[in-house]
């Protein structure tokens, strides 16, 4: 069971776990300013813009869905946290 958990951990993308950690960091970095409704929509926000930069500068950079979605899932987490009542 750990092994499983260790092997599919371990095929997750570094690009990926970066998109994840900046929408943790970046609902937990607004979420007292403005509230955990609108740290969501910033997060999805900037996971989306930051996708359609992306596509629109494809000579330097490449766009994945992906990416935006690992982000949201980030800030989701976060917000879970949030619910918990857990301190980030």
């Amino acid at each position: 069971m750990i092994e499983s958990l260790i092997r599919l951990l371990n095929s997750i993308p570094a690009d990926k776990v970066f998109h994840f950690a900046s929408g943790v960091i970046l609902f937990a970095s607004t979420v007292h300013f403005i509230g955990s409704f609108y740290s969501m929509i910033v997060v999805a926000s900037i996971g989306i813009i930051k996708e359609v930069y992306d596509m629109m500068h494809k000579d330097k950079h490449t766009p994945d869905f992906m990416d935006a979605l690992a982000t949201i899932i980030g800030g989701i987490v976060a917000y879970s946290c949030t619910i918990a009542k857990i301190n980030l």
